[in-house]
């Protein structure tokens, strides 16, 4: 099969159309991927030897009906470097999207939507020397829609959590030490408002807003708890 690619010409229109909103993140839809025609098989011959990442991406173009585009540099490691498992498997539908992103982010690939008018086109960029550009790549996502981004491991997306009675440069400051990729990984308060904005690839992002939110959690209960003794005291 042959990975969906494009003309000079088509590339430019798509660049152009990115670069209008490379600053701002695109918001999130309810179904960002269309199903799979069939099932995804990864085949690993007796050496051991299985299909690269442009085959892999080639068959998941066909099965999913979307078209791929990358950089020049991308397609050549792309076509370098192989899936590795320790034999092969058969990706039943309902997991071809989950399971090929997992497979991606374990390469340091990094997923994007370049666009969802007409035919679907995604963008495959190399996190290790593209990483500067997947802030732009990046998807708004509700704090009601945690688990979309748990879904996505090879899309970064960044969520607004309320969080009113937790101090939030504090919970930030401590979070530090999360951060391991300061190009795609981000906790910050949110201006004035008592929230916090996390940014990250998409099962980093539901762990850490977990993690936050149980925090909120119990800081509320306790204050909660607080108040109620006070009201005890004051009778």
């Amino acid at each position: 099969m042959q990975l969906h690619t494009f003309s000079a010409l088509a590339l430019s229109a798509i660049a152009a159309a990115s670069a209008s909103s490379e600053s701002t993140p695109a918001p999130v839809v309810d179904h960002l991927f269309p199903s799979s025609a069939g099932a995804l098989e990864i085949t690993f011959d007796a050496d051991g030897k299985g299909p690269s990442y442009f085959e892999l991406l080639s068959d998941y173009a066909e099965l999913t009906g979307q078209f791929v585009t990358y950089s020049k540099a991308t397609r050549e490691l792309l076509a370098d470097t192989d899936v590795q498992l320790d034999r092969s498997m058969t990706i039943d539908v309902e997991s071809v999207q989950h399971t090929t992103e997992v497979l991606l982010a374990q390469a340091g690939l990094h997923l994007a939507i370049e666009s969802a008018n007409g035919p679907q086109i995604l963008r495959i960029r190399d996190a290790a020397t593209e990483g500067r550009q997947l802030k732009g790549a990046t998807m708004n996502l509700d704090a009601d829609r945690l688990e979309v981004a748990r879904k996505h491991p090879a899309m970064t997306f960044s969520v607004v959590l309320p969080v009113s009675t937790t101090d939030t440069r504090q919970l930030a400051n401590s979070a530090r030490s999360m951060i391991t990729d300061a190009d795609t990984m981000q906790i910050i308060p949110a201006g004035l408002h008592p929230s916090l904005i996390v940014t990250g690839y998409g099962d980093w992002v539901y762990e850490t807003a977990q993690w936050i939110l149980e925090i909120e959690a119990q800081n509320q209960a306790h204050a909660a708890k607080k108040q109620e003794a006070g009201e005890a005291d004051a009778e």
